[in-house]
């Protein structure tokens, strides 16, 4: 997620805080630490325990900043959907980053992730497009949301597939167990008008109902799927 991504989620998260609390400079500080973890490589690229320990302090930090920040400045309509679509996202960065045995699964099949969405041959344009396409979000526009639901869930097909034939059954169970998790909820149901059914993201016609926070989730689950699964 690049600077415009950032000062998009503080537009559109600020924009529905209120009271001395719920400053752009506090919500700045939780953000930026987020975004530190997923523009780097740190995650992405790491393959022992100490570089994932690394970035895993930084999610947590800003995970906990964002939360706090959320449940002082969120009404409960736009809490119950910030918590609906980033609550599977949590608790894979948990576990993730505070259980071993989990640690030591993703540690194994993490070289085999990165090749997948790195290389040109294989998921490398399809993840491409889809954080072109999140730092292009600016309004919650029926097209634009659309285009990341479907380009996220083509991503998503696209390590599966190459997750199972690349790295073996092992791994594949471990990634889908784990994406479904982080996107579960944003795929299933926010998403589905759009990605539901042969041929759906090439038609046209769908409308979404979307809280004006839309975009701010799908930004933040991005950020957590490309930290963990990358």
């Amino acid at each position: 997620m690049g600077l415009a991504g950032i000062l998009l989620l503080l537009q559109i998260l600020i924009a529905i805080g209120s009271g001395e609390s719920c400053s752009a400079e506090e919500l700045e500080r939780c953000l930026v630490v987020l975004q530190s973890a997923a523009k780097s490589d740190d995650l992405a690229l790491a393959t022992t325990r100490h570089e994932l320990h690394t970035v895993c302090r930084k999610l947590q930090r800003g995970v906990k900043c964002i939360d706090e920040h959320s449940s002082r400045c969120f009404n409960s309509a736009e809490l119950n959907v910030f918590d609906s679509v980033v609550n599977g996202s949590r608790h894979v960065i948990e576990g993730i980053c505070v259980e071993e045995a989990i640690q030591e699964e993703y540690l194994r099949h993490a070289p085999c992730f990165k090749n997948i969405s790195t290389d040109l041959k294989k998921c490398a344009a399809k993840y491409r497009k889809v954080a072109i396409i999140s730092q292009e979000l600016k309004e919650e526009k029926d097209p634009a949301l659309k285009s990341f639901c479907c380009a996220l869930r083509d991503f998503i097909l696209c390590k599966n597939e190459h997750a199972l034939r690349d790295c073996g059954p092992d791994a594949s169970l471990f990634l889908q167990k784990h994406v479904d998790k982080m996107s579960g909820s944003l795929i299933n149901e926010h998403c589905v008008v759009y990605t539901y059914g042969l041929g759906s993201c090439s038609s046209t016609g769908h409308k979404l109902k979307v809280l004006k926070t839309f975009t701010a989730y799908i930004s933040l689950v991005f950020c957590f799927i490309i930290c963990i699964m990358s």
